[in-house]
């Protein structure tokens, strides 16, 4: 886009370089904007007021990428005074509850080890899957201590729909194999509120109903 022979240094050419660096910024803007809101559909819709304290946490970084978004997401992670590390390069679902745990339940007593997923059977009580719910998987080997942690937004007849981090590298809702779910691994905070006992069905990310 240079002018013929000037080498890029004259006045007109430099002024193109700089309009074209400030395109490239808007257009990176802009598309993480539609990001966010395109993965923010799939949430069922809660008031942000009375929403419990660590889901909204949660949705307040959700469609954060650990590339796209890495700062912003490494500086959330550690905003509660404890991160597992770069999310670009490590395993983060265990941080993300952890963070969301953290900051909405400061008096909350974590796990030991919050950044693997199977230690968080050993978290608050047992309950059965519901808005809120920490749910736990297992990856692969059902005796493995391998696998995923996220909070139950919805379900399915076959899935749960869980905002998680690490999912697709970046904080979103998707779907989890109801199979995949652990003895026990729906656990509820000891100093949250009541368990909602709230199951939403969800029907390919939408809401169709609540009892």
């Amino acid at each position: 886009n240079s002018c013929y022979g000037c080498n890029n240094s004259c006045r007109n050419c430099k002024i193109m370089s700089i309009f074209t660096l400030l395109s490239r910024v808007v257009r990176a803007i802009v598309t993480e904007k539609i990001t966010s809101v395109v993965v923010a559909k799939a949430m069922p819709k809660e008031d942000t007021v009375t929403d419990l304290p660590w889901m909204a946490e949660g949705k307040r970084v959700l469609g954060l990428h650990e590339t796209t978004n890495n700062s912003t997401l490494k500086k959330w992670l550690g905003s509660d005074g404890h991160a597992l590390g770069d999310p670009s390069k490590l395993p983060w679902c265990g941080d993300f509850a952890e963070t969301c745990i953290r900051l909405g339940l400061p008096k909350e007593t974590l796990v030991a080890n919050p950044y693997l997923a199977y230690n968080w059977l050993k978290f608050g009580k047992a309950v059965k899957p519901q808005y809120g719910a920490i749910l736990v998987f297992h990856r692969g080997d059902a005796k493995s201590t391998l696998g995923h942690i996220g909070f139950y937004v919805g379900e399915s007849a076959t899935h749960y729909y869980v905002l998680g981090g690490n999912q697709g590298n970046m904080v979103s809702v998707s779907p989890m194999p109801k199979t995949k779910l652990r003895p026990s691994g729906a656990r509820w905070p000891v100093t949250g509120p009541m368990q909602t006992d709230k199951t939403i069905a969800m029907s390919g990310g939408t809401v169709t109903s609540v009892t």
